[in-house]
């Protein structure tokens, strides 16, 4: 917990609800197929965690957040 929204779902891994075992088995499957590519998205994504960049898009987050209500 605490990425979301920091990747789009399926980039470095997937959203899946604790209690949603049959999501998280195929999930877990689609990841050991694709272990290469998405390691490789991963350290790529890694990049983007630096304080300018988490602050912007927390901030974009509370903005959504603040228009949806």
């Amino acid at each position: 917990q605490g990425i979301d929204r920091f990747f789009e779902d399926g980039k470095v891994g997937f959203n899946v609800l604790p209690n949603d075992l049959n999501r998280m088995k195929k999930k877990l499957i689609f990841l050991n197929k694709h272990y290469k590519h998405i390691s490789a998205d991963c350290i790529i994504e890694s990049k983007k965690f630096n304080w300018d960049t988490i602050s912007l898009v927390l901030f974009k987050n509370y903005v959504r957040a603040l228009n949806n209500e």
